[in-house]
This record gives structure tokens, sequence and C-alpha cells, in this order.
């Protein structure tokens, strides 16, 4: 679900001998993946299509031995919507067969009320390229709802901050030149507004983060 160009597709195919099959809503990045399924000689192992998870999955009732998500569903998936994509899930796994999510979710620490959370993820949240925020506990609520066993919620193993600082530190420093191009008039002034806006959202996700306010690689596996 959310495949991309299909990279991890690619890479769990190869690990496991399976066949994977993929869909994302973005011809573009389609295209990519077939393209590049082919150029690897991998189009036999690999199927790709574009489609939308908001909608009823396009497979069968249990298809798959399992399936995986990679930071696609659940931060672009509003909470109400939360168990039908779950229902989805569960509908296309054969009986005993797991799904694993990697996902940014809020953590229980977060307080939507409280002003500072509210600021630093009004800042973040466009910088991680999401449109939702969920709760973790109610991510996995869903997926037990619709029938799954959960057999581990927890967060990353290792925390995501300090990749964030390196990148915002180059950041700054594309900052400054574009700040310097913008003055001279050489490039549009909305770079150094998106720029400024990327550096603010970096150091709100450190902060967060930090806090454990939220996670960029919270771990779900759970069993039908």
């Amino acid at each position: 679900m959310g495949c991309g160009r299909g990279r991890v597709a690619h890479h769990v195919a190869r690990l496991t001998g399976g066949n994977v099959s993929g869909f994302n809503i973005d011809q573009r990045q389609i295209d990519h993946a077939i393209q590049y399924a082919a150029a690897t000689n991998m189009s036999e192992r690999l199927a790709f299509r574009v489609d939308d998870f908001h909608q009823p999955f396009p497979y069968p009732n249990n298809t798959f031995d399992g399936s995986y998500d990679m930071q696609a569903i659940w931060g672009f998936t509003k909470r109400r919507d939360l168990d039908f994509a779950s229902s989805e899930i569960y509908r296309t796994l054969k009986p005993g067969a797991r799904f694993f999510s990697n996902t940014y979710a809020l953590t229980s620490a977060f307080d939507a009320e409280n002003p500072h959370h509210a600021h630093l993820h009004s800042l973040f949240l466009p910088t991680l390229a999401a449109s939702q925020s969920n709760y973790a506990h109610d991510i996995v609520a869903s997926l037990t709802r619709v029938g799954f066993t959960v057999l581990w919620s927890r967060p990353s193993v290792a925390p995501a901050w300090p990749l964030t600082d390196q990148k915002t530190t180059v950041i700054r420093l594309l900052h400054r030149f574009v700040s310097v191009l913008s003055s001279l008039g050489l490039v549009p002034s909305t770079w150094d507004t998106d720029f400024s806006n990327l550096l603010m959202g970096g150091v709100a996700w450190h902060d967060a983060e930090k806090a454990k306010l939220a996670d960029l690689c919270w771990q779900i596996v759970v069993q039908k």
C-alpha cells in the first residue's frame, strides 16, 4: 500500500524469494517502479498498479501471505477512516498472515491541548510530507477492532532526530545561500520562505521527537 517507486518492494522480493504486489496513487511513481523492475529482470515477481488505499483494495479476499506499510498509510488517513484501511488490510491477507507497519505516529505523551505541543506539530507536519497525525495507540486499536492480534507495537529502535540534525545543518547553509540570491533578485523570494519553513520544521521535529512526543518509525506487527 503506497508502494512509491517500488524500491522496497524490489528489496523484499529479492530478500524473500517471493512475489510482491504494490499500488500507489501517483502514476509517475508506478511508471518508475515498473521500469526499474524491468531493468533489473524482476518484472515476473513484481506487480505494480495505480490505485488509492482510501478505496477498496484492488485484490480478492485472502490473497497475500503478508503485507507491509512503510510510512504510507497512517500519515495520510484521518482517524475516522482508520478502520476502513485496517479492514481492507485484514480482508486481503490469508489467515495467519502478518502485517508490518513502519509509520510516523504520535505517542501518548503528545497533548493536542498543550500550546507548545500544538505549535511544534504545526511546524513539523508539513516537513514530514504527511497530511494526518494519528496516535500509535489509535492505529493499534483500529487494527484490533477489525480482528487482528497485536504481536507488538513499539517505538523505533533508534531516534530519527540525529539524522534530522544533520539535514538541518545542510538546510541552514542552503538557506543562507538562497537568502543572498533572493536579496539580489536572482531567485524568487518564495525560495527564501520555503527554506525558512523547512528549517523551522526540522528544528520542531528534533524537539518533538527528542521529547518523545512523536516517532518517525513506530513499529507495529499484527497477525490475522
